[in-house]
């Protein structure tokens, strides 16, 4: 059999890299809220994690709900909630 030979890829940039000054984003602090609620109690860890990946998937519709009402975020974590509550009924 031959040997195969092995390229390596090089210098690879990543498509987001690390940031160490960077500012958190919405979806960051709502992450931080739906982790404080899970280590509560308040939520079961399936809510928590399917709570995190609608915020991940609707960051643009979270971003337009948080500059609409003054920075707050207790709609939206109220509105993530509510979402899969639904849908595991």
């Amino acid at each position: 059999m031959k040997k195969l030979k092995v390229r390596e890829a090089g210098d690879m940039i990543a498509s987001q890299p690390y940031n160490p000054d960077r500012s958190l984003s919405i979806v960051d602090v709502i992450a931080m809220e739906l982790q404080k609620l899970s280590y509560n109690g308040s939520i079961s860890p399936a809510v928590y994690n399917q709570a995190l990946d609608r915020a991940r998937g609707q960051a643009k519709v979270i971003n337009n709900i948080y500059s609409r009402n003054g920075r707050d975020i207790k709609p939206i974590i109220m509105l993530l909630l509510r979402q899969v509550r639904n849908r595991l009924k």
